[in-house]
């Protein structure tokens, strides 16, 4: 397991006291959550206003919160949602696809604990809104890696 000195998503920026994730990309900041944007390479291929849980503790997989943690996920996804897409400036339409892959073989690249959020946005193009649930959604993700 990395170290929070190694870990991309606990490196603190010195000059802006946050974790290692670029400023203008933190949506929201909750007790245990960070709200993070994906970069807009990332959402042009999955969702307008797909984003990212990160738990603010290193942990290395969800399954490791505690329950604090945990429940505080649960009840904040449908706001993050929302908070995400108004982020974009798109139309939240009240759904969304949310998942965590659990180990590098099953496709995780950043060894901290993250759960991903793809709003649906009414001003999706037609490409994206085909790619249903999470199998899709996991699918454009991983497109995204190769690339």
């Amino acid at each position: 397991m990395k170290s929070p000195d190694t870990c991309v998503f606990c490196i603190e920026d010195s000059e802006t006291g946050t974790a290692g994730i670029s400023p203008d990309r933190i949506v929201d900041s909750y007790d245990h959550w960070w709200l993070v944007l994906q970069p807009e390479a990332k959402r042009a291929k999955t969702k307008i206003a797909a984003g990212m849980l990160i738990a603010k503790r290193h942990i290395q997989v969800v399954s490791e919160t505690n329950p604090a943690e945990a429940v505080e996920m649960v009840t904040i996804v449908k706001q993050a949602a929302s908070s995400l897409c108004e982020a974009v400036g798109s139309t939240y339409a009240n759904q969304e696809t949310v998942g965590y892959n659990q180990g590098e073989e099953a496709g995780q690249t950043v060894l901290h604990a993250h759960v991903h959020i793809l709003p649906v946005s009414k001003e999706d193009p037609a490409e994206l809104k085909i790619r249903g649930g999470i199998g899709g959604a996991f699918e454009a993700l991983r497109e995204t890696r190769l690339q």
